[in-house]
């Protein structure tokens, strides 16, 4: 997933993002998804522009 991130697939990022915010198959991290959230924002992905407003709005950095 990670890989196919960084090669700018889209869903790869928004899917890692909620992997680490809710802590399924990796420590859970809600900096780190914000991040990959926003990575899958600037790829297209509204709910990924959604959810780091969302973080943001609850205190994650």
């Amino acid at each position: 997933m990670v890989k196919a991130c960084e090669n700018s697939v889209a869903e790869a990022c928004q899917h890692y993002a909620f992997c680490h915010e809710i802590g399924r198959g990796v420590k859970r991290d809600r900096e780190v998804a914000k991040e990959y959230y926003k990575k899958s924002c600037e790829l297209g992905i509204d709910d990924g522009c959604f959810y780091v407003k969302q973080l943001t709005e609850m205190g994650v950095k």
